[in-house]
């Protein structure tokens, strides 16, 4: 639906049981199995676990200049249900921290990593900090982990750590961060060499867009 109102208004053409628990401004999703009632020898329906997401949940409020509109959200979030009640396991994704990364509970323009992860949430993903200085290994629940913005250098134990872990398969989201060096140059990312174990050369260049399109 366009917006909550013209949803509300849909709603009202339905016909909604009177016998049901749940208010008709919510979505439900049921699981459940077929039974036998041993005194009727009638199939009843068991239920075993609901999730209830609510009209507000669905739409979300984004302003575009003076203008305001309401966004839909629904198809995530029914996603989202459907996969957790048939119990499948949400990827986990690492961010590593202790070396002045962009900060995961931030939502700075420049350095804030709040919305991306609000938005890996919504995408039905865990999303957990990891400090790896005291670590002997990796987790073993380790899906993707992410390096964004690094300005201090990994330790050596470190660095042995994330080339051991790749090598056996790890994955790894490496993001540098453009570091202004003296006058005109830029410094090099503490972590840029972790680019080269996938064979990539991360040089210190600038691109400056001449017309923006």
């Amino acid at each position: 639906f366009r917006d909550e109102m013209t949803y509300r208004s849909e709603l009202e053409r339905l016909e909604v049981s009177a016998a049901t628990e749940i208010d008709r401004t919510c979505v439900v999703f049921e699981l459940g199995r077929n039974q036998t009632a041993p005194d009727s020898g009638e199939t009843v329906w068991v239920k075993e676990r609901t999730i209830q997401i609510g009209v507000a949940e669905m739409f979300a409020d984004r302003s575009v200049g003076a203008r305001h509109e309401a966004v839909f959200k629904g198809e995530q979030l029914f996603t989202n249900a459907i996969l957790e009640l048939q119990g499948t396991d949400k990827p986990v994704v690492y961010f590593l921290t202790g070396h002045g990364e962009h900060g995961l509970s931030e939502r700075g323009a420049t350095r804030g990593l709040g919305k991306l992860a609000a938005h890996l949430q919504r995408r039905y993903m865990e999303i957990k900090p990891l400090e790896l200085r005291s670590r002997s290994a990796l987790p073993e629940d380790c899906d993707v982990l992410v390096i964004a913005g690094a300005t201090e250098p990994l330790t050596d134990n470190e660095r042995t750590l994330l080339e051991s872990w790749l090598a056996d398969g790890g994955r790894l989201f490496l993001l540098l961060d453009y570091l202004p060096g003296g006058g005109d140059s830029v410094a090099p990312s503490p972590v840029a060499g972790l680019a080269a174990l996938a064979g990539v050369d991360a040089t210190n260049n600038l691109v400056f867009g001449i017309k923006v399109f």
